[in-house]
């Protein structure tokens, strides 16, 4: 993400003059915002100039195809924390309980708003 800062531009444009493949992370969705005309046109050119894509999930990999981009040029990788190698899915959730008895809750959230 980035393509609408100068720096971002000025990265991809030494890639392409000194022969460098590109490729860059998109993490943006159709259902993000509505599309405008005016921020559009640069995203669409910038990505075409990219030779792969990193998307989060199916929705980005669709908004990148809506952008020109090559469905064999999208890498949507998995979204996954890294686990401790001891992890247990049959046991997380009483380790989780047990881990939280006498203490207040805590929340967490790490993400973005968008409608």
């Amino acid at each position: 993400p980035g393509y609408h800062r100068p720096e971002y531009w000025a990265m991809l444009a030494a890639c392409i003059v000194t022969g460098k493949r590109r490729a860059v992370f998109c993490d943006s969705t159709g259902r993000d915002r509505p599309k405008k005309l005016i921020t559009s046109i640069p995203k669409r050119v910038f990505f075409s100039l990219c030779d792969g894509y990193f998307g989060f999930g199916e929705r980005s990999r669709e908004y990148l195809l809506s952008l020109g981009a090559k469905r064999d040029k999208i890498f949507v990788p998995c979204q996954a924390a890294a686990l401790p190698g001891s992890f247990s899915p049959e046991r997380a959730l009483a380790e989780r309980v047990a881990a939280r008895t006498g203490n207040p809750p805590v929340f967490l959230y790490v993400g973005r708003l968008s409608e």
